[in-house]
């Protein structure tokens, strides 16, 4: 099993251990018109298995060279490009493409930088001829590319899903420079996630140029600006951002039209009181300790299942005294309605005697419309092997099962009382080294859906 898992996994990863190149692709005569100070040669990478399709609208991410690239030369592009592409490929996880447009070169005239209007149009080329998902752009540049991320996004925020400038500038008049219309950017840009990075030894653009539009943003509302620093660092940090693991991580989950996590004003400290007024105990009065508790929600109430000690607080499966409860709460008023023993150790059934021992860790899940099944292990270390049981519960008659019924665990070598000796063995066959136990199999995360199973 673990070797095919591997084999597995590698077919998986397979497409992503190939490099990914640059194309040059080029503007249509009538977009190039409309936009004279942006090369019309702009470079694409393909990043991924099924990237080179049109079958799957995919994540966009722009790259923003600095002032060197500006030009006509578009292969110089892909070194400024090649980190950001590198990085990427190596975090993002998924397929994606990459674009890089070109400032075009200054003159005696014109102190070219980026030009927003005029990205607008290329962008809206890119669109109408790639697979793009738009909920899904992100923009990313260093130096007058970072300056661009900046302008850019706040000039047109409807773009983008997050933006990462890299030791940026805030004005078109140069590093020094900070546009007039600054205010305008902050509120412009509090709704979109940024990443703002720079190097407090920078002598070409300042780091305070950084640290002032994130406290804009933050002053408007912006709750997803974030800010780094690196104290060693001068005007070349953008190696460090495009190897970040980190960085592409959080770019890549970012999405437009996810809601925010809390609402605008939303207070902590009041809702923590509001969640502690509410809070609930769901164990007898008799309690002193309880632990790995689990629930089920079916038609306003929650049932409430936990290990509980009468004796003393905290937990150990050495502890005989330990059993299992189901606690029913009225999702409405709040009330604990009943509280049911699952089962506790030497406990009596119809067709069985629960040994003695701990009865830990129970678990609960709705197997049908009238029935909720909860699971729990009874364990005595050292003097025999864990087993994990189940037991009825009737959500019609609130009343359990008189019987239980052992677990079973079905191995490559067959199907066994759910103890961890048969686990153990299972695993050791596939190489595991460490000695076996007696306890501590358990149910856990066993009921969440993955892709629908």
């Amino acid at each position: 099993m673990i070797r095919s898992a591997a084999i597995f996994f590698l077919l998986l990863s397979a497409p992503f251990l190939r490099a990914a190149e640059f194309e040059t692709e080029r503007l249509p005569e009538e977009v190039g018109k409309e936009t004279p100070f942006l090369n019309s040669d702009y470079l694409v990478a393909r990043v991924g298995s099924g990237a080179a399709s049109n079958d799957k609208r995919l994540p966009l991410l722009i790259f923003l060279h600095g002032a060197g690239g500006r030009g006509t030369d578009i292969e110089r592009i892909k070194r400024n490009a090649n980190p950001a592409l590198s990085g990427a490929e190596k975090w993002a996880g998924e397929p994606f493409l990459l674009v890089a447009p070109q400032a075009g070169p200054p003159t005696k005239e014109v102190e070219v930088t980026w030009i927003l209007e005029e990205l607008d149009r290329w962008l809206g080329h890119l669109k109408e001829t790639h697979p793009i998902d738009e909920s899904r752009i992100y923009l990313t540049g260093v130096s007058m590319g970072g300056f661009g991320t900046w302008a850019w996004a706040a000039h047109s925020p409807e773009h983008f899903a997050a933006v990462v400038p890299i030791v940026g500038g805030l004005g078109f008049g140069g590093p020094k420079d900070i546009t007039p219309d600054l205010d305008q950017w902050a509120e412009n840009l509090s709704a979109i996630p940024a990443w703002c990075f720079h190097g407090a030894k920078d002598t070409v653009v300042p780091a305070d140029r950084s640290e002032r539009m994130i406290e804009l943003i933050r002053e408007k509302g912006g709750r997803q600006a974030k800010l780094t620093i690196y104290p060693e660092e001068g005007h070349g940090a953008a190696g460090r951002v495009y190897a970040s693991e980190e960085m592409f991580r959080w770019m890549f989950a970012q999405r437009q039209g996810r809601q925010a996590l809390v609402p605008d004003g939303w207070d902590p400290a009041l809702a923590g009181d509001l969640v502690m007024e509410r809070l609930v105990t769901v164990t007898a009065p008799q309690v002193k300790g309880a632990h790995d508790a689990e629930m089920a929600i079916v038609d306003g109430h929650a049932y409430v299942v936990a290990e509980v000690d009468d004796e003393q607080s905290g937990e150990s499966a050495a502890r005989a005294q330990i059993y299992s409860t189901l606690s029913i709460v009225d999702l409405d008023s709040l009330e604990v309605e009943a509280v049911e023993e699952i089962a506790r150790g030497e406990q009596v059934f119809e067709n069985t005697t629960l040994p003695k021992g701990a009865v830990f860790v129970p678990r609960i899940y709705p197997i049908s419309k009238k029935t909720l099944r909860c699971w729990f292990a009874s364990e005595r270390p050292g003097e025999r092997q864990s087993q994990t049981w189940y037991r009825d519960f009737d959500l019609e008659t609130r009343a359990f099962a008189p019987t239980i019924h052992e677990a079973k665990l079905k191995t490559a070598s067959g199907v066994f009382p759910m103890q961890p000796i048969h686990f153990h063995a299972d695993a050791a066959a596939q190489g595991f080294e460490k000695p076996a136990k007696d306890f501590g199999l358990y149910l856990f995360d066993s009921f969440k859906v993955f892709d629908g199973k």
